[in-house]
């Protein structure tokens, strides 16, 4: 289940989102740990200029749906979100897999590269806030679903 920590020591992230088991092309897609990958992606994707610079669009200019359903839509997002943060020089690994960050790091000792779903809590938070982002839990906008997983983990 998608749940909240503690963030790791070398991140400037107070908490963490993470999914409990991978999302993307053949991967478990467990629902909770989907609705928070595509809430993270949809929320970006709807607030392109809350970056510098603006985040595209992607290709295909769809809206993701949080459904919890790992579709086309869905693994496309999460291929493009990659791309677009590789071309901007940063260490992350463009497979259209978000693996679960571990407890200590924020790097995979398997890549050497950051986590996708670090990147998404940081863009996450770069859209809704810190205050908001400390308590996604309580979030009108977040999926039920997922307000359940993250309010039954510990942090």
């Amino acid at each position: 289940m998608a749940f909240k920590v503690l963030a790791p020591p070398d991140t400037e992230l107070r908490v963490l989102y993470n999914v409990s088991k991978p999302v993307g092309p053949k991967q478990p897609n467990r629902e909770d740990d989907v609705l928070l990958v595509q809430f993270c992606l949809q929320k970006l994707f709807d607030n392109p200029d809350a970056f510098n610079p603006p985040f595209p669009p992607p290709p295909n200019r769809k809206r993701i749906e949080t459904d919890g359903k790992c579709g086309p839509l869905t693994q496309g997002g999460i291929l493009h979100f990659q791309s677009v943060i590789k071309s901007r020089h940063a260490s992350i690994r463009p497979d259209g897999v978000v693996n679960r960050a571990n407890d200590r790091t924020v790097v995979s000792p398997i890549s050497h590269t950051v986590f996708t779903i670090v990147f998404l809590n940081k863009a996450l938070k770069g859209v809704i806030g810190d205050d908001l982002f400390g308590r996604l839990e309580s979030d009108p906008e977040v999926p039920f679903k997922l307000a359940l997983s993250l309010s039954t983990s510990a942090d």
